[in-house]
């Protein structure tokens, strides 16, 4: 499995992340794509790359699509044939759930893993009108009920 990380101008959890994950169990390869965020980041990317990760990067903010494009891009080439789990840079997706969808989507045969969030205390009505909103579109489009559809937190078997 490789764990793939999108980061523009991450904060101090990026790199213990890193270390967390390289010191699992599991020890998966990761591949860090800095989108853009510029000299004042560089420290946070060479710590990241001290840790275990290899370390992509470009000098213009392109976007996390863009960020998760080029990674997977970089996987593909680099690492044929393995699941790749993207997690996001702020250290809101623990070591274990990370690990957790990884390992369901080996098991899953084909399946897109998503690591569902929920939602409960003080979250900002743009946000849960903004999931609503594509939960019951995916739903209608897709036919299969999704919790979290914005989740950063997602596993794609080799084939996708």
């Amino acid at each position: 499995m490789i764990v793939l990380i999108p980061a523009y101008e991450p904060g101090g959890t990026l790199t213990q992340l890193v270390r967390d994950l390289r010191a699992s169990e599991s020890e998966p390869h990761v591949v860090v794509v800095d989108d853009g965020s510029g000299n004042a980041y560089a420290g946070e990317f060479d710590a990241a790359r001290r840790a275990g990760a290899s370390v992509l990067s470009y000098p213009v903010n392109r976007g996390k699509g863009f960020a998760l494009r080029t990674g997977i891009a970089h996987i593909v080439e680099r690492f044929p044939g393995e699941v790749v789990v993207c997690a996001d840079s702020d250290g809101q997706h623990r070591v274990d759930d990370i690990l957790r969808v990884a390992h369901r989507a080996e098991e899953a045969e084909g399946a897109i893993i998503l690591g569902g969030r929920r939602f409960i205390g003080d979250v900002p009505v743009r946000s849960r009108l903004g999931n609503a909103v594509s939960r019951l579109a995916f739903s209608a489009v897709a036919g299969v009920r999704v919790h979290d559809t914005q989740t950063g937190l997602r596993a794609y078997p080799p084939h996708l």
